[in-house]
């Protein structure tokens, strides 16, 4: 018997589910079943089809959190179109490049992000603007002038087969990339990519029926689309939609949580740290060991010190893993697998891997170079924005991260290969200085970089950010005697600078190249 295409398996989904709770919006204390939500994904679908989108043609989405931004990526699904999602948190200028060359033809928004539209699409006529009512919306607002569409009103009857002329290899999400060293670059992604690479970490996981996701992520953010929607669905699971994670929501991080039940995280590094910082709730570390089974961690590299202290806080093991926007998730730490401290785990299904040197030739097993990735859920390609063409991958796609990965198959992110100091000629990794400030009781977090030198080419310069009360003046001899017993001589940072807080993008990720920055002006 042939193997369901995944199109037929997202259709098998919504039929064996039909009864269970899907999703659940914590703001509204609304909740739709699988069946439920499959009306709403089709009259998202009539909504697409009624102002002209076509299969294939391109859907801008600038909307809040919430249950009707989920069912707008259905309907996009059921119709054939590609859902352009832009981050409401990006600088103006950069929504308006979004939105000038993703070739979307409708725009999509809310009343919240009324006014960042109004700045970014002003002059773009050639662009169908139409506002989604939100249902956590008051009835009524004064600034309520554009046409509106609401899910109540809609007739899902009016839609035709979802997904009818859909297969696998269809374009299906262009994510922009939050542009942290130019203007944001669109990665198309396909059906198979997106859906095939969820199935496929649920499966290395065990995520299933039982397993219950917060939602914190920016929807518009690719793992508010992949880790906490789309994986959770193919797994039959459910979805607990909460506000986007901010440092205002710290303090009721676990109200939501306890509520409903939740028993599946999925955490950044910076989300991590912020609660190991600012959380204060005792019920919540309570609920943790009792209730929380799974702590997933991913985006950004995971430091060993926040994780230890972080899984002895709450009493659950965190469970690193490792990808990138262009290939989704390439590895993982799972329960059934060998697991070792420092390590992302081990390469999902079908996804090889592969080091090499400066000069691009192979390393053997174990050696430290370059990644290379090969995987079946590789991106279509980036998006020319000139010509509106997708320019596909190589078959090895460079990761640009520097690693290895060990003969029981575990493996290791030892640095960025455009992060690498280098100082008399030595290459010092970023990381490893990281690690070993963060292991300082007077450290609470540190960016490390290399800033110019003029003899040895670069030196190695921190970014402190100290324990509450603490001074640098006073803690500088301790912290450079601690990196000197820990580091070799050349790799103990020659320039420390405190920080009240680090810059960081829209997902809440430190901006390196800024910290950087900030350093070089303050050296």
């Amino acid at each position: 018997m042939p193997s369901q295409t995944l199109i037929q398996r997202i259709r098998g989904v919504f039929e064996e589910n039909r009864d269970r709770v899907f999703l659940t919006e914590s703001m509204t204390g609304r909740s739709w079943t699988y069946g439920e939500f499959f009306d709403w994904g089709q009259k998202a679908a009539a909504l697409l089809r009624a102002q002209g989108v076509k299969k294939g043609d391109r859907v801008a989405l600038i909307l809040a959190n919430s249950a009707e931004f989920a069912a707008m990526y259905f309907g996009c699904l059921f119709a054939g179109a590609v859902a352009v999602p832009v981050n409401q948190a990006l600088h103006t200028d950069d929504v308006r490049h979004i939105l000038e060359h993703s070739g979307a033809r409708l725009l999509l928004f809310s009343r919240c992000t009324r006014p960042l539209v109004l700045q970014a699409a002003e002059k773009l006529s050639h662009m169908r603007q139409l506002r989604v009512v939100l249902g956590q919306e008051t009835s009524f607002h004064p600034d309520d002038v554009d046409e509106a569409w609401s899910f109540d009103q809609a007739d899902a009857a009016a839609a035709p087969e979802p997904m009818a002329d859909m297969d696998d290899e269809d374009a299906l999400l262009i994510l922009f990339t939050s542009g942290t060293t130019g203007r944001p670059k669109g990665v198309v992604h396909c059906v198979r990519s997106e859906f095939g690479n969820a199935a496929a970490f649920n499966d290395a996981m065990g995520f299933g029926r039982d397993h219950r996701f917060l939602h914190i992520w920016p929807m518009a953010y690719s793992s508010g689309y992949l880790n906490t929607l789309m994986s959770p669905f193919m797994a039959g699971g459910s979805v607990v939609l909460a506000r986007a994670f901010t440092a205002q929501t710290i303090l009721a991080f676990w109200k939501p949580v306890i509520a409903h039940e939740v028993n599946t995280l999925w955490l950044s590094p910076t989300m991590m740290a912020s609660l190991q910082r600012m959380d204060r709730d005792a019920a919540g570390a309570a609920y943790s060991r009792e209730r929380i089974h799974t702590v997933c961690a991913g985006t950004a590299p995971l430091a060993l010190k926040l994780k230890k202290d972080f899984e002895a806080k709450y009493g659950v093991e965190c469970l690193e893993s490792y990808g990138l926007s262009e290939l989704l998730i390439i590895a993982a730490n799972t329960p059934s697998l060998s697991r070792l401290p420092d390590s992302v785990g081990h390469v999902l299904e079908g996804v090889d891997f592969a080091t090499v040197d400066d000069t691009g030739a192979r390393l053997p097993e174990g050696g430290e170079g370059e990644i290379l990735v090969r995987t079946p859920w590789a991106m279509l390609g980036y998006l020319d924005t000139e010509t509106g063409a997708v320019e596909p991958p190589p078959e090895w796609f460079p990761t640009g991260d520097i690693g290895l990965r060990r003969e029981s198959g575990e493996v290791f992110i030892t640095g960025r290969k455009k992060d690498i100091i280098i100082r008399g000629g030595q290459n010092l990794s970023p990381r490893a200085v990281r690690d070993c400030l963060l292991h300082h009781p007077a450290v609470e977090d540190a960016v490390v970089v290399g800033l110019p030198h003029d003899f040895y080419g670069e030196e190695v310069a921190a970014a402190l950010r100290l324990k509450p009360g603490l001074a640098l003046a006073d803690e500088q001899p301790s912290i450079l005697e601690h990196c000197r017993r820990h580091l070799a001589q050349q790799a103990v940072p020659t320039l420390l600078r405190q920080f009240e807080e680090f810059p960081s993008g829209v997902t809440g990720k430190i901006l390196n190249h800024e910290v950087r920055r900030m350093l070089a002006q303050k050296a």
